[in-house]
């Protein structure tokens, strides 16, 4: 599971950004659990959208080669991108909550999804290292 807790941040704290969802100064904590254990962490401003935490978060999980079955992702992670990005490193798709104004796009069936993982795939095996 990946998920994003928020923390909290000291009233002294003038760094801290103001997020309106949760109504405070905060910063939040970008999780990557394997069951209850929480395996790797990246830390990022409160009022930052979750989606570009995630791929950096996972690739550094995935050097781990751990053996998933599902990853769950809350609403502020859903993204083509990070659909495409999770089932190319761990060979699992994804269960990413959708907001409720989310709009169903037909870049979003099976078949444009795994075309879109091969590109990937194929665009990187072709960068020299």
């Amino acid at each position: 599971m990946i998920d994003s807790p928020p923390l909290e941040a000291s009233r002294y704290d003038w760094y801290a950004q103001y997020n309106p969802h949760y109504g405070c100064r905060m910063y939040k904590f970008h999780i990557f659990h394997l069951e209850e254990f929480p395996v790797h962490f990246t830390f990022s401003p409160g009022a930052a959208h979750d989606s570009p935490f995630s791929i950096p978060l996972a690739q550094k999980v995935s050097r781990m080669k751990p053996s998933l079955k599902k990853i769950l992702m809350d609403a502020g992670y859903d993204s083509f991108l990070n659909h495409a990005e999770m089932f190319g490193m761990f060979w699992v798709a994804p269960l990413i909550e959708w907001w409720e104004n989310a709009v169903c796009s037909p870049d979003g069936t099976e078949w444009r999804i795994n075309a879109r993982v091969n590109r990937l795939w194929k665009e990187r095996a072709s960068c020299p290292t």
